[in-house]
């Protein structure tokens, strides 16, 4: 099995993963665009959430099933989190999304649209007096690895914003309104969890994604080192508005998606040499 990096999808979305400690940072936005993507997602198919030509709606469910976002031939369905079950504590729980105004879409949770009322509170951020972590949880109808993602705008200089990514076995912890961020994050693998810097310029924002693992349900928020502490990088100062998402699928070596039950080469090998050798003793 291995990726077609010819084949690597582009979702453009209202959003924003995480390799322990491990940090891509991204300079300039030469080669991107908030729209279309990077050139370093090379041969990207392109789903923008903030044209007109999609009506700037999300399906917002965590089944993607039915969803009317489908690229590529993955379906595709969003969701907002933030752990704002209460303004004193950090229990997990839907937010609502916000934009995209032109600038792409953000979340507003639900401290901030009680109480916790700060500059950026339209955006998804690590910001206000509680320091809510906002994430959009994309889900995918198949697994599938991030590329990156772009942004038309951020809430501060890029030498002070991150996004943090995580992929995730299954959403019943997430869902449940009993977990927190730090419970969730302790769930998963190193290949499935990052923390990346945001570069570019003049509303043309990106970040490079350098994940391995493959995930149907990938979070994409503020900078939170629970999912992956990188050293240099700084929380409660993380704001932005996501304009797209970048993502592979999974292919075979003849660049075909894998079947899920295929054996591998490895496997029919072995089979073959154990019938090859049984023959032989009954030759005998």
């Amino acid at each position: 099995m291995r990726f077609n990096c010819n084949k690597t999808v582009l979702v453009l979305s209202t959003i924003g993963l995480f390799a322990s400690g491990v940090a891509s940072a991204t300079g300039s936005s030469s080669g991107c665009n908030v729209n279309t993507g990077c050139d370093s997602w090379t041969n990207a198919s392109v789903y923008d959430l903030t044209t007109s030509e999609q009506n700037y709606q999300l399906y917002e469910n965590i089944d993607p099933t039915n969803s009317t976002v489908v690229v590529n031939g993955v379906s595709i369905s969003v969701t907002a989190w933030s752990d704002t079950a209460g303004g004193n504590d950090d229990i997990v729980t839907s937010a609502s999304f916000s934009g995209p105004w032109g600038e792409g879409f953000g979340v507003t949770n639900q401290d901030e649209a009680n109480f916790d009322n700060h500059s950026d509170s339209h955006a998804i951020d690590n910001m206000g007096n509680w320091s809510d972590y906002d994430m959009v949880l994309f889900s995918f109808s198949e697994s599938v690895s991030l590329a990156g993602a772009t942004f038309n705008w951020l809430g501060g200089s890029t030498s002070t914003q991150q996004v943090s990514v995580a992929g995730l076995s299954d959403i019943n912890q997430l869902t449940s309104g009993s977990a927190t961020w730090s419970q969730i994050a302790g769930n998963l693998d190193s290949s499935l969890k990052g923390s990346f810097q945001i570069g570019g310029s003049n509303g043309t924002y990106h970040s490079d994604f350098t994940t391995t693992g493959t995930s149907q349900y990938w979070l994409v928020g503020a900078y939170n080192s629970l999912f992956a502490y990188v050293d240099g990088f700084s929380e409660n100062n993380d704001a932005f508005k996501l304009t797209s998402i970048g993502f592979n699928q999974v292919e075979d070596n003849n660049g075909e998606p894998d079947p899920v039950n295929a054996p591998s080469s490895f496997a029919l090998l072995l089979l073959a040499g154990g019938f090859a050798a049984w023959r032989k003793k009954q030759a005998k």
